[in-house]
């Protein structure tokens, strides 16, 4: 019986042993030393150059990349709504600054009295009167000649002109002048200090004999 048990000893010592690499013997030519090679054990899909392939035990989603995109959105987001936002202040302050359209301070009680001014409009008209500007020496100078419905020069009228810009209500954006007459019929203004430069207003009113008569036209100073 011992001997028995001393020969199973035995055998079991001579088995060969099991390991976890596998070894496998390749065939050489004649006259070379077999080579053996271990197999590589089993490694993971995803390649360490190229970290977007995800294998069956990673999820598809990751937080970390999530958040990423995420903060990056939110940059565009607000910057998006700083820059339409900076647009639309700008804007505002442009029309704030630039003309305000008020063409009148009383449209609503000039309107109620719309037939008064075609009425006024009408006895202008009756006079007859003619006004021309000469241009020759403007904006330095302004020069109105005045005349009656058969083309006689009116003297020793009272002329006046009132001038404003379209565009602006600041400091120097209305202003006032009398012209003097320096031959029959022919009244001017020189040396005009305009305060600027671009589109007036010119209201000029010409009183003659209890009559009056007053032309609208607008001009540009360069």
């Amino acid at each position: 019986m011992m001997r028995a048990t001393l020969t199973a000893t035995k055998r079991c010592s001579l088995a060969p042993t099991r390991s976890n690499a596998v070894t496998k013997v390749v065939k050489k030519k004649p006259g070379s030393k077999p080579a053996t090679t271990k197999a590589k054990a089993p490694t993971s899909a995803k390649s360490a150059t190229n970290p977007n392939v995800h294998t069956a035990d990673e999820p598809f989603y990751s937080v970390k990349g999530n958040r990423k995109w995420s903060r990056k959105l939110l940059v565009i987001l607000l910057t998006v709504f700083a820059v339409v936002m900076s647009v639309n202040i700008v804007m505002v302050w442009f029309a704030l600054k630039s003309n305000t359209g008020i063409v009148s301070e009383n449209a609503y009680e000039e309107g109620l009295a719309y037939n008064k001014t075609l009425a006024e409009q009408a006895r202008e008209a009756g006079l007859g009167w003619s006004v021309v500007r000469n241009v020759a020496d403007f904006p330095v100078r302004l020069v109105y000649a005045l005349s009656d419905a058969r083309g006689a020069p009116l003297g020793g009228a009272w002329v006046r002109v009132k001038a404003t810009r379209p565009i602006g209500d600041g400091e120097g954006s209305e202003f006032e002048m009398e012209l003097k007459e320096f031959t029959d019929g022919t009244y001017a203004a020189e040396n005009i200090a305009w305060p600027h430069k671009g589109q007036w207003e010119l209201e000029t009113t010409f009183v003659y004999e209890g009559k009056s008569l007053t032309a609208h036209e607008r001009v540009n100073v360069d």
